[in-house]
Order: C-alpha cells, then sequence, then structure tokens
C-alpha cells in the first residue's frame, strides 16, 4: 500500500451501539478529510511529516492523535466512543459527556 512519496493513515471505528447512524468526521491538522460509518474502516494518504488527528460527531471531540510519519510509513488508528455495552443504559454516563465532551469519543494507536 505504501510507496515511497506517501505516508498513509488507517483509522479503524469501532461498531458501537452509542452513535451508529451518525457518520464521524476525520480531521488531520484541523483539515476535514472524510467521514467514517460505524465500523467501517478508510485509508488516508498524508505528507511525511508531524500530524494531530481528531474525530467528531455533533458538538463532540476526541483528544488530539499526535504522531510523526518518515516516507512510505502508516499507522493504524482505531476511533469510537468509550460509552459502549450496558453504560449506554447508564443515564448519568451521558451527564459526563456534557461535563467532559473530550472523553465522549477516542482515538488511539491500534494494537
Amino acid at each position: 500500500m505504501s510507496n515511497e512519496n506517501n505516508c498513509y493513515i488507517q483509522l479503524k471505528r469501532e461498531s458501537q451501539f452509542v452513535n451508529r447512524f451518525k457518520k464521524f468526521k476525520v480531521i488531520v491538522d484541523k483539515k476535514e478529510m472524510s467521514k467514517i460509518s460505524n465500523g467501517e474502516e478508510i485509508i488516508e494518504p498524508v505528507k511525511p511529516g508531524h500530524h494531530v488527528v481528531h474525530v467528531k460527531v455533533d458538538w463532540y471531540q476526541s483528544e488530539g492523535y499526535e504522531f510523526t510519519l518518515k516516507k512510505g510509513e502508516e499507522i493504524r488508528l482505531l476511533c469510537g466512543s468509550p460509552i459502549g455495552g450496558a453504560k449506554v443504559f447508564i443515564p448519568f454516563i451521558f451527564l459526563i459527556s456534557v461535563f467532559r465532551p473530550k472523553k465522549y469519543l477516542f482515538i488511539k494507536q491500534e494494537g
């Protein structure tokens, strides 16, 4: 997949009940690059160098994931919401998202 001039961000979104019908915006270096659906995996080419990636849905945005890629390298990232499983049915969990909105979504290196 990688060639010597490009780098790639491979982003996988967990399949979850929360936000299952909403697409997350994928923001790389403050620019919206694409959108990702529930359970989907995308690959975005980027230039070598330092990057910051966020995912966003509605008014929630994840904390930024920072990394540096050299020519031909790729990184595998995973995104989703920590609110899953039985937590979806606990009413105060959504209050946490109001007071700590950057904790409603996550993005991290896979593996």
